[in-house]
């Protein structure tokens, strides 16, 4: 599966020195942006903006196999 032009985009937000970023993120994210979590709750486009940097474990694609998930953690 060849990654579409949107992953290169959502991966940097996984990495420690982009995810805080708020010039970059401010960029990134439209204005009308709306983000569903894995409990339900919805994010506003403020919400994620607001989120002050702090540790957070991301699960990337694997570049071995994309059917097994890598996690790795990180911490600011």
């Amino acid at each position: 599966m060849t990654p579409g032009p949107l992953q290169p985009l959502e991966e940097c937000l996984w990495r420690p020195e982009t995810r805080f970023d708020r010039a970059l993120v401010d960029r990134l994210f439209a204005p009308d942006l709306v983000e569903f979590g894995r409990s339900g709750r919805v994010y506003s486009r403020a919400d994620l903006l607001a989120v002050p940097p702090q540790p957070f474990t991301a699960r990337l694609p694997c570049r071995v196999s994309r059917r097994v998930p890598c996690r790795r953690t990180w911490s600011s």
